[in-house]
């Protein structure tokens, strides 16, 4: 055998090591202490994609589920969820329109949230709102495809 095919023998044999030691690595990534339950029993089950209903969403937005991007929790007394939503208008002008959509409907008393802080840039405008302990924070974004509006949220149930 050559050099150059010895070589190339050997960093293939060694990239298929790595690469089923890693996927072990991903599925188990330390050991486990006594006593410590195992990962499996650790993920959720729990995790829905249902939409929270004081939560408005501007008209033309589509809710994002793919990749995992959107998500709710509601259990336990604790409410937790990141929506993403998408719309096909983009730039400034869809920033600026998703802005008012929600600087004017999340303090409507169907939905009973106050603004709390604002940061308006060029590109995104990001909102905090607040109501019985419960914190939410409204991004909007434009990205050549459109805007994105991002909605985390975290309180008591």
């Amino acid at each position: 055998m050559r050099d150059s095919q010895r070589f190339a023998m050997v960093m293939c044999c060694g990239a298929l090591a790595l690469l089923l030691t890693a996927c072990d690595s991903i599925e188990n990534p330390r050991t486990l202490a006594p006593g410590e339950p195992a990962i499996a029993e650790t993920r959720s089950l729990e995790l829905q994609r249902s939409q929270f209903e004081d939560i408005p969403v501007p008209q033309g937005f589509e809710f994002v589920t793919r990749g995992n991007r959107s998500f709710s929790y509601s259990r336990g007394g604790v409410r937790v969820g990141r929506f993403v939503y998408w719309g096909r208008k983009g730039g400034a002008d869809g920033v600026a329109e998703a802005a008012a959509f929600f600087r004017r409907t999340m303090k409507l008393r169907a939905y009973g949230w106050q603004l709390r802080s604002q940061d308006i840039g060029e590109d995104s405008t990001t909102f905090a709102f607040s109501k019985n302990h419960i914190d939410c924070t409204v991004t909007i974004t434009h990205e050549k495809v459109g805007t994105y509006v991002r909605i985390d949220m975290a309180g008591p149930a």
